[in-house]
């Protein structure tokens, strides 16, 4: 994979996000992409694209019809939701609630 990250694993570019990183960064972060995660992601960038923020856990999970502590989400990715979200989809580290 000829794109750079940073000692987190996130992208330092993330003009170089494409599908085929988001696959590299699935295998190696153990994430099965499902459709479901495919769609966090993609709904991700897009909040990220017209917010220039990493969406906060509860708005997005109250945003895909989960409860305000993102139960389904801190399932779904076994903790930490945005912050694997974000790095799936090339956004920036995430702070706050992940």
């Amino acid at each position: 994979m000829d794109v750079e990250f940073n000692a987190a694993g996130f992208l330092k570019n993330p003009d170089d996000w494409n599908e085929d990183v988001m696959r590299f960064i699935a295998e190696r972060e153990g994430i099965e992409l499902t459709d479901e995660i495919i769609d966090y992601v993609t709904s991700a960038r897009h909040y990220y694209q017209e917010n220039a923020v990493v969406p906060p856990l509860r708005e997005f999970s109250k945003m895909h019809g989960g409860d305000r502590k993102g139960s389904h989400l801190n399932k779904l990715f076994h903790g930490g939701p945005m912050k694997k979200i974000a790095m799936l989809g090339g956004l920036p580290q995430p702070t706050g609630c992940v």
